[in-house]
């Protein structure tokens, strides 16, 4: 794919590691830094060419993978978008749902690719637990709980979290914005989210403008409901999803990517990745997913534009949950199709 060019725009650890995935799957790689007076220093990690204007650097790619903060996704993606470039973007695909309905439209009529960053989705055995769901091999799917936390201050060591976005909901951080990997799956595996009941809360030592813990109720599809719950407190990583069915239960761990599947009788089963498994095969996984996409346009979305706005849009509704007090329901996004 070395004729392939591809732009990434952010240079923190979700950027600088899309660069190494690029390069690895021998696509031609440039970057945009906002930071001048790091540029040199970023091209010389990676021995890439730098750019420090966006506009120059977008004309000069055939693809636009977008990893900054999230309160600037949109503007990078509409100048992408409006030069007819392909788009990754990290998830959450923005802070709010202004101007999504403009990039959806300008998408569609480019037929631009766009793949949201939601690297969980690549995982076989992820795939497995949702192959087994769909098709009720332990019976009815009843109920299920996801969880997913860990403290803010230790997820970037060499940078101070109280600067980071993900310290300040304004910015797109907060426990749930940052971490709506949580809501995604439970899209991915049981569909779309009706109703909406979250609580959040400010709570440990961190110095925070956001909330550092959400517990949500959902309804969705076949009136099946479940728990979420993710935060930024853990002091060990946490994240993992229970599935009860009428037969059997299903866990699945995102650490491990193990999925264990527990019988009524007591017999158990263990689905686990391959030996040389490691966290980076996800992100790598799915950006080949993307590639092959830009390559062949039949090949369908792993982690879709509408999906990542139907996930946004069950956040904003449990933050007005928490705000009211009370159950929402989900509001349709008119124009999504």
């Amino acid at each position: 794919m070395s004729e392939l060019r591809v732009l990434v725009c952010g240079a923190g650890s979700i950027g600088q590691r899309h660069i190494s995935n690029l390069i690895k799957l021998d696509v031609s790689v440039i970057a945009w830094r906002e930071r001048k007076d790091k540029i040199d220093e970023l091209a010389a990690a990676f021995k890439i060419s730098v750019f420090s204007d966006l506009d120059e650097a977008i004309e000069l790619c055939d693809a636009v993978v977008v990893a900054t903060e999230t309160h600037k996704h949109i503007d990078i993606a509409l100048r992408a978008a409006r030069s007819k470039k392909h788009l990754f973007i990290e998830k959450p695909v923005s802070h709010t749902l202004d101007y999504l309905q403009k990039l959806n439209a300008i998408v569609e009529e480019n037929r631009s690719i766009v793949e949201i960053g939601s690297m969980l989705r690549a995982s076989e055995t992820l795939q497995e637990l949702k192959a087994i769901t769909d098709n009720q091999i332990y019976g009815e799917v009843l109920t299920y709980r996801a969880v997913m936390g860990q403290r803010l201050d230790t997820w970037r060591p060499d940078s101070d979290y109280r600067d980071s976005y993900s310290a300040d909901r304004d910015k797109g951080g907060g426990a749930l914005m940052d971490l709506i990997h949580q809501i995604d799956l439970v899209q991915f595996l049981f569909g779309k989210i009706d109703v909406v009941y979250c609580f959040n809360q400010t709570v440990g030592a961190l110095e925070i403008k956001a909330e550092t813990l959400s517990s949500l109720t959902l309804e969705g599809e076949r009136g099946l409901s479940g728990q979420v719950q993710v935060d930024m407190i853990s002091p060990v990583y946490r994240g993992s999803i229970e599935v009860v069915t009428s037969d059997a239960l299903l866990v699945w761990n995102i650490q491990t990517n193990v999925l264990q599947i527990t019988e009524q009788n007591g017999q158990q089963k263990v689905i686990s990745p391959s030996d040389s498994f490691e966290r980076n095969n996800l992100f790598e996984n799915h950006m080949a997913h993307f590639l092959s996409r830009v390559k062949n346009k039949n090949v369908l979305a792993l982690s879709s534009l509408k999906d990542g706005v139907m996930a946004l849009n069950t956040v904003l509704t449990a933050y007005k949950s928490s705000a009211y007090g009370r159950k929402l329901p989900v509001q349709s996004v008119h124009w999504l199709k």
